[in-house]
């Protein structure tokens, strides 16, 4: 059901898989003053009967294409084919899981807006951009998890604050 990923120094961090989280077991903390763009900002937990987590992380079985991966810069892009079936699945399944938790989380608070589905829009462009690791191994990943901290807002619209990070120990 969970996966399991091992960190630098020895830490320990439990991947959901996508197709096994329950929609009505994210629970919304106090709203701030988002620091990125104008609006407010809305973390959230996700809790079952053994755990809480206050970012919740997906296991992200990607099967991309290449990786463009430039010395400079503190990013990579990865590419994939959309139209694999493999990952046409799996954004199938993300699309799922952000219009679940975008729907609960406008019962949840009352939110009348506009959602936004920037996680599979940007998508859909086949390619997603990853952090480079500081330090430690300079190489491409092979595995990805997708990082869901919790819900945007500004006057018209809110959206899921997602994404992908590298997945393998650093």
């Amino acid at each position: 059901m969970y996966s399991r990923t091992i960190l630098p120094r020895n830490m320990n961090l439990l991947a959901l898989e996508l197709h096994e989280y329950n929609p009505k077991r994210f629970y919304y903390l106090e709203s701030k003053k988002n620091i990125v763009i104008p609006g407010i900002f809305t973390k959230f937990i996700y809790t079952e009967s053994y755990f809480t987590m206050n970012e919740v992380f997906f296991d992200f079985p990607i099967q991309y294409t290449y990786i463009d991966y430039p010395q400079d810069g503190e990013q990579y892009t990865v590419y994939f084919d959309r139209t694999l079936v493999p990952n046409a699945a799996l954004l199938e399944k993300l699309n799922k899981l952000e219009t679940e938790i975008l729907y609960h989380y406008a019962l949840f608070t009352n939110c009348r807006k506009v959602s936004a589905r920037t996680l599979v829009n940007r998508l859909y462009q086949g390619f997603f951009k990853v952090r480079k690791p500081t330090g430690g191994k300079q190489t491409p990943p092979k595995h990805f998890l997708l990082k869901i901290s919790g819900i945007w807002e500004i006057d018209t619209s809110y959206g899921l604050t997602a994404k992908v990070v590298n997945g393998e120990p650093i």
